[in-house]
């Protein structure tokens, strides 16, 4: 296993220190978990999918009835988001949202998609009601999480053709879909984690060596650290 020194927090190091034992596991490996889990490995590193795949993305959503894309963009670290409203007085409008959910955050109960569906509001006791301020967004839990393999997976599930509102009232299609769920799921999982899993069995094969990070990277694995932890982090070594 391969291994990075940095100088951490003394809040930050705590609060790994309390996690580590609440787990029961060393501080090297419970800090060695949550990264396999949420960082992407090299390979799969490849921005210029999120660039492309948004609007493709954003051009499936317009055609189910009631969507209406606001905007969407990108972070530097490849993450996305993409905004949008669902007409409430629509008759399928809880349809869509319900099958959103399904799709976007509980298709399976092992393997998920990487992104999340949720609802977005400013205050409402300084605007208004749902019917003018309620939104929707779809983001990424993964940097490089490909958009355009979201709206395939989206398109592979939904009612189909998904912009006629017939087709979300016929149920005899969808009876037979239940056993493709875990396919489906498998097939996302390969493209999004199993670079990621094999990288990590390969690391951990691998000999002990320390390695000194560059100033740059160690500021970014200090801020990721902290964004996990929740707690705010000057990344200047104590």
């Amino acid at each position: 296993m391969t291994n990075i020194v940095l100088n951490l927090p003394r809040k930050l190091r705590k609060s790994i220190e309390q996690n580590a034992a609440l787990s029961r596991i060393s501080c090297e490996a419970f800090v060695t978990k949550i990264l396999e889990k949420h960082v992407i490995p090299a390979e799969q590193v490849r921005p210029h999918l999120v660039e492309r795949g948004l609007p493709k993305l954003k051009a499936f959503l317009e055609r189910i009835p009631g969507v209406r894309v606001i905007s969407f963009d990108q972070t530097h670290e490849s993450f996305w988001w993409i905004i949008f409203d669902i007409d409430i007085t629509h008759p399928l409008a809880w349809q869509v949202v319900q099958e959103l959910g399904f799709v976007l955050n509980y298709i399976s109960i092992s393997q998920q998609l990487p992104t999340v569906f949720m609802p977005v509001s400013p205050p409402p006791y300084l605007n208004g009601g749902p019917e003018e301020y309620l939104s929707w967004v779809i983001e990424s839990k993964l940097p490089c999480t490909d958009p355009n393999l979201i709206a395939q997976i989206l398109e592979g599930r939904l009612p189909s053709p998904v912009e006629d509102p017939a087709s979300w009232h016929d149920k005899d299609s969808n009876e037979d879909e239940e056993d493709e769920d875990n396919s489906v799921c498998e097939r996302t999982q390969d493209e999004c984690q199993d670079a990621h899993t094999a990288q990590s069995n390969e690391d951990k094969e691998s000999s002990n060596t320390y390695i000194n990070m560059s100033t740059t990277h160690e500021q970014h694995c200090l801020s990721f650290l902290s964004r996990l932890f929740r707690t705010r982090v000057d990344t200047r070594s104590e």
